[in-house]
């Protein structure tokens, strides 16, 4: 996948990168483990090596909501 990002909303962060190992949802933690670098870095920070994971993304409650149609305002 390239590294180029085409949505604004998605933020270039080490924790969608597909270089970075996540840690453990329970854990707490607030880095990654880099495979590039062989390093932990902080999961808010990206290098130059970036390339964006689309499974690592969490989707956000922006486009969560449903729209409902009110059953009055429709005419049969």
């Amino acid at each position: 996948m390239s590294s180029k990002i085409k949505d604004p909303d998605t933020a270039r962060i080490c924790a969608t990168c597909e270089h970075a190992e996540l840690p453990d949802p329970g854990s707490g933690e607030e880095t990654v483990y880099c495979h590039r670098k062989q390093i932990r870095v902080p999961a808010d920070q990206y290098c130059r090596s970036y390339s964006y994971d689309l499974l690592k993304r969490i989707p956000g409650s922006a486009h969560a909501s449903v729209p409902t149609l009110d059953p009055e305002a429709i005419d049969l």
